[in-house]
């Protein structure tokens, strides 16, 4: 069926499974495509069947149609800096607590318990369950096999790195703290 498809939407889909969770206009920075082309070379993918698309926030994302919805969420989730930082952290530690969380990634309480708080909405994230009414619940992933999985799939866009690269150097010289 691929072999239908014209240059473009073959390019489109191709970038797709190798960056799967990419924007529009990543993919039009990476192919070189007009915005329109784009815009409709993706449509076309997703009504044939070999893309899926998700919102999140305020982008669409694109991935193979291969991949389930709790993937397409999880990859979704890997995406947001702080998010994967917390994601990565409890893969290497089997529970933590939100003070724990917050010590060890260097935020605040307030912020790590925003985002946990919509970790566990999306199924990513649970409370243990020994834990769940105390003062300082531990957390822990829902699927850490899943998450191990596509945290070695995931493959950051230049911008991503370069943004992120320039809040660890931000950090690093500890602005604005005398």
């Amino acid at each position: 069926m691929t072999t239908n498809l014209g240059y473009s939407a073959q390019r489109l889909l191709q970038l797709v499974r190798q960056r799967p969770g990419i924007h529009l206009r990543e993919a039009q920075r990476q192919t070189g495509l007009g915005l329109g082309d784009t815009v409709y070379q993706l449509r076309k993918l997703v009504s044939l069947g070999l893309v899926a698309s998700s919102m999140m926030g305020r982008y669409k994302r694109y991935y193979p149609a291969s991949i389930g919805a709790y993937e397409r969420k999880l990859l979704s989730t890997l995406l947001v800096p702080s998010r994967r930082r917390i994601l990565l952290l409890m893969l290497a530690n089997r529970e933590s607590s939100l003070t724990e969380i917050a010590a060890k990634l260097n935020l605040s309480k307030s912020t790590i318990n925003w985002h946990l708080r919509i970790l566990l909405s999306d199924g990513i994230v649970k409370i243990e369950p020994k834990d769940e009414l105390g003062p300082n619940p531990r957390y822990q992933l829902v699927e850490p096999t899943t998450v191990t999985a596509l945290v070695s799939k995931l493959k950051l866009s230049t911008i991503d790195k370069l943004s992120e690269g320039f809040l660890e150097s931000w950090d690093l010289l500890d602005v604005g703290s005398d």
